[in-house]
């Protein structure tokens, strides 16, 4: 083996290669080498373009840019300091445009040597304004008892911004509202709304993304009304002692419509109330009464009046034949009236047993502060039997007689001699 090491001058080849090793380490640490460098995702910096130009495709473009110099410059390059720009100035209509662009930034002592792609396509449409109608998307099912009559939303158009060929298929705005939920009228709701086409379909959020709307919200009002089915009432007045009276009122009941709030403590309606004596002193038990208007409510149904009609089980009335047996006798005045018809009301066990001589019928006058003559003359009517009414006011007839003049005193002459 040594034979061989010797042989083939080994050690000398050895120590020739440690020496050329080091003298390369040498000249590599005192020159700086030239080398290639890419950097990719760079994006580019469209300016210059007018303002009523947007850019639809392009926008994002990246680029690579390869550059060349010594290593220790490139090494120290930051890559986001490097600038690629496009001068889109001379874009002066909508349309497709394949553009060149320049980097910037780039250090001294380094040079670029290529970039990719080459050119930056962009596709450019004009900026329109666009009014569009609001349309309310109503969802849901109002409850059973209550109904909508009107509604208002606020902006009725929302004004758009954007690309020309964007606005184009954005038929309108639609927000959503969902009636089941509702209790009472709605004022100044808040809604979301989207944009869509002729066909209902949303507007892609690509597209979204380059349209802008003077408004983020429209504002709803909704009237809402109730319906509410109410039965009426009415009392009786003056009920003249009678027990058990029946009021029976047709239609029983109305639907009310109005606000939710204002129908809400509204349980019944009470009528004008039925004077029980009125009634009977007539003879007409039946009689119309108006449906009050509550808390500005309407009625539904096309009466606005109703039907009372009363009954009085076990009660009724008599016409009953009063003879002057039963008129006050008095000085002065007689009855050219042989009899006065009395309507008497009561229990109908009661009216039976009255008879003319349970009434005393007594004139209200005093004799001297009436002419002589025939004077008719309201009267006071009693009846003996209890539980027993006298209907309506009662008159008779008197007759006040001439004075009396004594014989004995003297007379005034008729025409005195002057």
């Amino acid at each position: 083996m040594i034979e061989w090491i010797k042989t083939h001058n080994v050690a000398s080849k050895a120590v020739a290669l440690l020496v050329a090793m080091m003298m390369w380490l040498y000249v590599m640490s005192m020159e700086k080498p030239t080398i290639d460098q890419p950097y990719s995702g760079i994006p580019v910096y469209v300016k210059e373009l007018k303002g009523d130009f947007v850019i639809l495709e392009g926008a994002n473009t990246t680029v690579t840019v390869t550059v060349q110099g010594p290593s220790d410059i490139i090494k120290d390059i930051n890559r986001d300091k490097l600038e690629v720009s496009l001068n889109a100035s001379g874009i002066t209509a909508p349309g497709e445009y394949n553009l060149a662009y320049s980097v910037s930034n780039i250090p001294l002592n380094v040079t670029q040597t290529n970039v990719y792609p080459s050119r930056i396509k962009l596709k450019i449409d004009r900026v329109v304004s666009k009014a569009v109608p609001v349309v309310i998307d109503w969802q849901g099912e109002l409850p059973d008892n209550l109904l909508s009559d009107a509604y208002r939303v606020s902006p009725e158009y929302v004004t758009l911004e954007g690309p020309e060929s964007y606005l184009e298929s954005v038929d309108r705005a639609v927000a959503h509202f969902d009636r089941g939920t509702v209790t009472d009228k709605v004022d100044d709701k808040n809604l979301t709304f989207e944009l869509v086409d002729g066909d209902g379909q949303p507007i892609a959020a690509s597209r979204l993304a380059l349209i802008k709307a003077d408004v983020t919200v429209v504002s709803l009002d909704l009237s809402i009304k109730m319906e509410k089915l109410v039965p009426l009432k009415a009392a009786i007045e003056q009920d003249m002692g009678v027990v058990g009276a029946v009021v029976d009122i047709q239609p029983a009941q109305v639907t009310l419509v109005g606000l939710p709030s204002s129908l809400d403590g509204i349980n019944q309606i009470a009528l004008d109330p039925v004077n029980l004596k009125s009634l009977i002193e007539s003879g007409n038990y039946t009689l119309e009464r108006e449906i009050p208007i509550i808390n500005g409510a309407t009625i539904k149904e096309e009466h606005q009046k109703v039907t009372v009609t009363v009954t009085m089980p076990d009660y009724g009335t008599r016409v009953v034949t009063v003879t002057q047996e039963a008129f006050t006798i008095g000085a002065g005045y007689t009855y050219p009236e042989q009899s006065i018809d009395i309507t008497v009301f009561g229990k109908n066990d009661d009216i039976a047993g009255v008879g003319p001589g349970s009434f005393a019928i007594v004139p209200q006058f005093t004799a001297d502060q009436l002419p002589p003559g025939e004077h008719i003359l309201p009267a006071g009517v009693v009846c003996s039997i209890n539980g027993i009414t006298v209907i309506g006011k009662q008159t008779i007839t008197v007759i006040i007689d001439e004075p009396q003049v004594d014989p004995a005193e003297p007379t005034e002459p008729e025409n005195p001699a002057e």
